[in-house]
């Protein structure tokens, strides 16, 4: 067996894990790669190197309170990325387990594909390049007019970070922004030159939405039946947090009656999004498979906090980013064999 503390990566998108694997190495650990690509629990459970490993890193594959049973070494799971909700994190502090992550990565990257996904609904890009592509041109009698953006509300859910950088790109547009976060001051928004108001206002009054919140019980299927029955006619809804803020299957019943005008959606209730689901051909929906954090800067810093993480236990201390607080964390098993 390889010397080091052993650091077990679930699931990963990436080619190569070099960065994790020298930040890890430098640490005293070792980096070993598992064979979690179907993302259900059962296959995450027949992980072999998982009752070894001290620190899991994971991507979206499912940490449950099962997994975390007969990961009965481990003192860290350590997640790709800002939301944590596939890590069951009662669980792990329960089991005196770290969960980390890395929370503010991606901003800029995030806001402006959520900007981008918005002007694109708005403008119909797909339908008028479908056009250019078939020999077509733009018409006199056109169906669909884009509207003016200039003056229209953007409602922004979740405050945070993210929202607040799209908030900002959004007014340079000369879009209204009003917002919606429990956990930020009314004054904090004012000085961007935000409204601070509550989620019923926000939905009643916004003629665009841009979803930036956590998933948690308070925000699952926070966009939902009774929700879209608030806006106004013609509203987008543009969704890069999570997919399961939307209640998807409502949202097409609303796409379906015209009543929201467009979506642009980078997460999804189920990812990948199976083969044949109608929101992949949906003529109202620009869908991305969830890739609004990408870019080549900011994966490198995802990988490399994500490393960093593991590296802070390493070397006996809690992680860079803690999500929770274990009355009792676990320790390594031993000095690391170097």
């Amino acid at each position: 067996m390889a010397p080091g503390h052993l650091a077990l990566l679930l699931d990963s998108s990436y080619r190569e894990h070099d960065i994790e694997r020298g930040i890890i190495e430098e640490a005293g650990g070792r980096l070993a790669l598992g064979d979690a690509a179907v993302w259900d629990e059962a296959h995450v459970l027949g992980q072999p190197l998982l009752p070894e490993a001290e620190i899991v890193l994971v991507e979206l594959a499912p940490v449950t309170a099962r997994v975390l049973s007969r990961a009965s070494s481990c003192a860290l799971v350590v997640r790709y990325g800002v939301g944590v909700d596939n890590v069951d994190i009662e669980a792990a502090t329960a089991a005196g387990i770290w969960v980390a992550n890395v929370p503010d990565y991606a901003t800029d990257t995030v806001a402006d594909h959520a900007i981008m996904l918005l002007l694109a609904v708005a403008r119909d890009l797909p339908g008028f390049t479908g056009r250019i592509r078939q020999d077509g041109w733009r018409g006199a009698g056109d169906h669909y007019v884009p509207p003016a953006l200039r003056g229209r509300v953007l409602g922004v859910v979740g405050y945070g970070r993210i929202g607040r950088a799209t908030g900002l790109r959004a007014r340079a547009m000369g879009l209204e922004v009003w917002a919606s976060d429990p956990f930020v001051a009314p004054d904090q928004m004012a000085k961007d030159g935000v409204v601070s108001t509550d989620l019923e206002s926000l939905f009643k009054e916004c003629d665009l939405l841009s979803l930036h919140c956590p998933l948690t019980e308070l925000t699952h299927h926070l966009v939902s039946k009774d929700a879209l029955a608030m806006m106004k006619p013609g509203v987008i809804i543009v969704n890069t947090a999570r997919g399961d803020v939307v209640d998807l299957v409502a949202l097409e019943a609303a796409l379906d009656a015209g009543h929201v005008r467009g979506a642009g959606l980078d997460v999804f209730d189920r990812e990948p999004l199976p083969p044949g689901h109608p929101l992949r051909t949906h003529p109202a929906v620009i869908a991305t498979p969830h890739m609004g954090f990408l870019s080549d800067g900011s994966v490198r810093e995802l990988r490399a906090r994500v490393a960093k993480n593991a590296a802070a236990l390493l070397r006996g201390g809690p992680p860079v980013y803690p999500v929770n607080s274990p009355e009792n964390p676990r320790g390594l098993s031993g000095p690391a064999q170097i």
